[in-house]
């Protein structure tokens, strides 16, 4: 039977994690920033101080640009078209592997 020993926790082994989480929140944060600022108002996404959290969310940035590009409204409906197509297809590829054995 083999024991499980832990490990010492060192100075280096803090730091590096520390590190790492604020190199992570500073990586992840302009995604947050982008998602946030497609469900503000126009007027709400430029405010100073800046707004963390939505108040009102809104869809009003989508409408306008379903109708601005049309033909952006076709390229999402072909995405989602294809995305579950190649799902379906890999389901059918497993399931046909698991009946041939």
């Amino acid at each position: 039977m083999q024991s499980t020993q832990k490990k010492p926790l060192t100075a280096f082994t803090v730091i590096s994690t520390i590190f790492l989480l604020l190199l992570t929140v500073l990586f992840i944060f302009p995604f947050y920033w982008i998602l946030t600022g497609a469900f503000k108002s126009q007027p709400d996404t430029i405010m100073i101080p800046p707004q963390w959290f939505p108040k009102a969310p809104t869809m009003e940035n989508f409408q306008q640009l379903m109708v601005q590009k049309p033909s952006l409204a076709m390229d999402v409906e072909l995405s989602l078209h294809f995305i579950g197509n190649y799902v379906l297809g890999l389901c059918n590829l497993f399931t046909s592997r698991l009946c041939i054995g």
